[in-house]
């Protein structure tokens, strides 16, 4: 048998998410690695920006805190902590081999004054996990 990969969590950066029928979410424009930004000013303005994260852990291994922060280097954007109620086990038995938790942050307007990295932080009863993130360009036009 496999052992479990142990706890992760992971970060979409994209233009929007929406809500579908039946709690599926679609992601419009997805970064990959990389934002960058062409203006004629400063700061950059994005309209908008979203980021949706979800934390992973084993069933065996439950979280009892989770708070979720997006940094802009070393300046925190957002901030979401689970509820009490989000951490509850579940009461059924589904064969699952691990829980979901997560949240889509909403970044409108998103101001850029320099080249920066935008990361997901989760902090757990135990530990701190840190998601891949988005480097953000400026090219300025002369």
């Amino acid at each position: 048998m496999t052992p479990l990969i142990s706890r992760y969590i992971h970060a979409v950066f994209c233009d929007d998410v929406r809500m579908e029928i039946g709690g599926k979410l679609t992601f419009v424009g997805i970064y990959q690695g990389t934002m960058n930004i062409q203006t004629d000013e400063m700061p950059a303005v994005v309209p908008k920006l979203c980021i949706a994260v979800s934390a992973h852990t084993p069933m065996n291994d439950l979280f009892t805190r989770l708070r979720f922060r997006v940094m802009k280097d070393d300046a925190l954007l957002a901030e979401s902590e689970a509820s009490p109620d989000q951490l509850k086990p579940p009461t059924e038995e589904s064969g699952a081999k691990y829980r979901t938790l997560g949240t889509v942050f909403t970044i409108s307007p998103f101001v850029v004054e320099q080249d920066c990295v935008l990361r997901v932080f989760a902090d757990t009863e135990s530990d701190e996990f840190v998601s891949l993130g988005l480097r953000v360009k400026v090219d300025l036009d002369s």
